[in-house]
């Protein structure tokens, strides 16, 4: 099997289609599955994440070596590295015990395991977007500008159009308030440069697509091995199922306030009609009542299972936003922000080439004070701006979170010219896998059972206090200060 380095994203899309209508089609009955499937995951995990064996020998994983490497600017991560990789294998196995502890639902020893596997590859490819990052004029100044003249801002995105495209109502207002601020800053001898920005996006979906056909590949390449040794496989279509539901569960996406995970709430709906299919066969008197009742709930006891390992990896995959403490909360908020805005001390008068990503300035002391005396006031200012708004917005972050996985949110659609035209509410996904009962006993019961689950993975409260305290705290801080707090959450290259 080629590295995944060198897989392209179209390849990676063909081999995935591929395992899977093998996987359909394979009758795994024929040549029976390998009872202890342990000692093959670890082969697989140590592909992912390495392993540092006793008598100091150490195999470098895929991700060490992908993007742990400071000296490749292009590809270091500060946050989607060989740290973030272990964390969330650990903060998953978690969910699913306290899922297992709470339901008292019996979950197989070998799901845990793959558990873990299925997070050493939940992202083990990391493409950007764009192969080369050209700065673009921050449209959040020219949005800003807008607001404080009280004026109205239209609907960004429209969702007709593949990609989102931007609506021409706000493309119109925009590229007047451009040319508003050209002149103004053209009066001081500035430029529009002064507020153009790199926004390092990934290849959301595509990564996760990628990485589930490297994953998959690494499975099947081990079926074949022992296929070929003793007559058996290690693992079986419902593994590599589950592997893709569990992976496809992280694809993240963005409500205006939190990362969701949108196909968390599609697994929920998927199960209530599971469920009401069961309920519907118990209240009926269809002849075979008793052989469609168990399938029924075969089908059930499978959906709820694949669902608690969807939840188990993409909960773990945002884990440290409230199953750790308030400071790996703030720890991997400042590194998201090393990674994805790498450009905030870059000189606007250099070539994107030329420029040295933030991490590399902020690695030496006298880096950050040359760059910032060859920047100017405006400059500064906006890069401070732009440090304080992700702050800032932290709070909105973990608040929003709390509301994803626990107490639910208002959906709010727009139209172009940002009107409301609709609302919808979506539940807590925590309700997926704790459905209310239907009788008040039953219902007294699952709420006990939903709040031990709750307060043995997550506590929002203390990242919630932390979030609001550390925004008051920075408020008055110079951008020096604020570079400094930064430079305390350099990962270690």
């Amino acid at each position: 099997m080629k590295e995944f380095s060198n897989i392209n994203p179209q390849e990676a899309r063909e081999n995935l289609k591929k395992q899977q209508e093998e996987f359909i089609v394979r009758p795994e009955a024929v040549v029976g599955v390998v009872q202890d499937p342990g000692p093959f995951i670890e082969e697989i995990i140590e592909q992912a994440t390495g392993n540092e064996k006793q008598g100091g020998e150490k195999k470098v994983g895929d991700i060490e070596k992908s993007f742990n490497d400071s000296t490749n600017k292009d590809e270091f991560r500060a946050y989607h590295n060989k740290e973030h990789t272990p964390m969330m294998m650990e903060n998953a196995v978690r969910v699913l015990q306290a899922y297992e502890a709470t339901t008292g639902k019996k979950i197989p020893k070998r799901l845990f395991s793959l558990v873990k596997m299925y997070g050493s590859h939940h992202d083990i490819d990391q493409s950007w977007a764009k192969d080369h990052f050209e700065p673009e004029l921050d449209t959040t100044i020219l949005e800003k500008r807008l607001r404080n003249r009280g004026e109205k801002i239209p609907e960004r995105w429209d969702p007709k159009y593949v990609g989102f495209s931007k609506t021409d109502v706000y493309k119109d207002l925009i590229m007047k308030e451009t040319g508003v601020l050209e002149e103004e800053l053209g009066e001081g001898g500035l430029t529009l440069d002064e507020y153009k920005k790199i926004q390092r996006t990934r290849h959301t979906s595509l990564i996760e697509q990628n990485s589930i056909g490297i994953l998959l590949g690494r499975m099947e390449e081990i079926n074949e091995k022992t296929k070929r040794e003793n007559g058996k496989i290690v693992f079986t279509k419902e593994d590599m199922q589950f592997a893709k539901t569990a992976i496809e569960a992280t694809i993240p996406g963005f409500n205006g306030k939190t990362i969701t995970q949108p196909k968390l709430q599609e697994l929920g709906k998927a199960l209530d009609i599971v469920r009401n299919q069961v309920e519907q066969l118990e209240g009926s008197s269809v002849p075979n009542k008793e052989s469609l009742l168990k399938k029924a709930r075969e089908n059930l006891e499978k959906a709820e299972l694949e669902t608690a390992v969807a939840m188990s990896v993409a909960w773990g995959d945002l884990g440290g936003m409230a199953m750790k403490d308030p400071e790996t909360f703030e720890r991997e908020g400042n590194r998201v922000l090393l990674e994805e805005q790498s450009d905030l001390l870059n000189d606007p008068t250099k070539k994107p080439e030329e420029q040295e990503a933030l991490y590399e300035v902020l690695s030496d002391l006298n880096k950050i004070d040359k760059r910032l005396g060859e920047l100017s006031e405006v400059r500064k200012e906006y890069v401070r701006t732009r440090i304080l708004g992700w702050i800032m917005f932290q709070q909105n972050i973990i608040n929003g979170q709390e509301e994803k996985v626990i107490t639910g949110w208002e959906k709010i659609s727009w139209d172009e010219n940002g009107d409301e035209i609709g609302r919808e509410r979506v539940p807590g996904e925590v309700e997926i896998l704790f459905p209310r009962g239907k009788t008040d006993e039953e219902e007294v019961i699952r709420a006990e059972k939903r709040e031990k689950f709750i307060s043995q993975l997550f506590d929002f409260k203390g990242s919630i206090s932390a979030a609001a305290e550390r925004a008051v705290r920075v408020k008055t801080m110079s951008l020096r200060d604020l570079l400094m707090q930064l430079r305390e959450f350099l990962p270690k290259m």
